[in-house]
């Protein structure tokens, strides 16, 4: 059940190489386990990637606090999603 996630992950940090490139023109909202383990450096580091600054959500939970909290975020991103301003 957990290999192919665990698969991806090995795949993911064996191959990534960090690049800086421009900001996104659009604010990050990120999730993360209040427990987990793997994340390194401070979350609010995500701000320097977009040009609308970032949001930090910290769940109950470790590095697959998604699977443990699925309805809440899914209902978190519904909600975000609904309430967006058009864009013109």
């Amino acid at each position: 059940m957990f290999m192919p996630i665990l698969r991806a992950d090995f795949n993911l940090i064996g191959e990534y190489e960090h690049r800086m490139r421009p900001p996104l023109p659009l604010r990050l909202t990120i999730l993360c386990g209040k427990d987990d383990d793997c994340v390194k450096g401070p979350l609010s580091e995500w701000e320097y990637y977009a040009t609308g600054g970032s949001e930090t959500v910290l769940f109950e939970g470790g590095h697959f606090f998604l699977h443990e909290r699925e309805s809440e975020i899914v209902e978190m991103i519904n909600k975000m999603l609904t309430e967006a301003p058009a864009p013109i």
